[in-house]
């Protein structure tokens, strides 16, 4: 359950990255990012196993890393219902869509220098059927990442059928602020 909730956090995020396309990642990507929960707009965490009220995040700490022709992203979160979860996936920069142990799929879609979209999306009987976009910016002076999400949650669809055609039970949106720790300037 720990495993499928890091994962909503993470729904780390439409499309994929063409063959032939840059994957060059740009060097103020790569950091270790400090969620900022007063700036930050977070809606309901649900899903499988997560209580009806939702969960509360306390803090969050996101690193993204390259690799090998690999974009690595971690994350850590902490919520008063849980406490701590962890996960960490990569995504390869030239195929665009991974799958994930479990069945998760995640794609990477590089928009330009200062944005990239990872969408998440799964759709079996245990969990449902779930998709995450995910909007990540990066702001001119390097120092703020903003993560727009909208996690929508459908009735699952057989195995191998267009997720998007089961009826939407549920949407969340939120917008998370994080800054790069000082430290990190050169």
């Amino acid at each position: 359950m720990k495993r499928l909730i890091a994962i909503s956090f993470l729904t780390l995020a439409s499309g994929s990255l063409a063959p032939g396309q840059p994957s060059a990642v740009p060097a103020n990507w790569l950091s270790t990012w400090i969620l900022n929960l007063k700036e930050s707009k977070i809606g309901p965490i649900r899903g499988p196993g997560i209580p009806a009220s939702g969960l509360t995040v306390t803090s969050q700490t996101l690193t993204i890393a390259v690799a090998a022709g690999h974009l690595k992203v971690a994350g850590d979160t902490v919520t008063t219902q849980i406490g701590n979860t962890h996960e960490a996936f990569d995504v390869d920069l030239e195929r665009g869509e991974t799958i994930l142990s479990g069945g998760p799929r995640v794609s990477f879609t590089k928009i330009d220098d200062t944005a990239f979209d990872i969408v998440l999306s799964l759709n079996n009987k245990t969990f449902g059927n779930q998709a995450g976009v995910n909007r990540f910016v990066f702001s001119a002076d390097g120092k703020t990442l903003t993560e727009s999400k909208t996690q929508t949650e459908r009735e699952p669809v057989p195995e191998g059928e267009d997720q998007t055609k089961g009826a939407v039970t549920r949407t969340s949106t939120s917008i998370l602020v994080f800054h790069r720790p000082a430290e990190q300037f050169p």
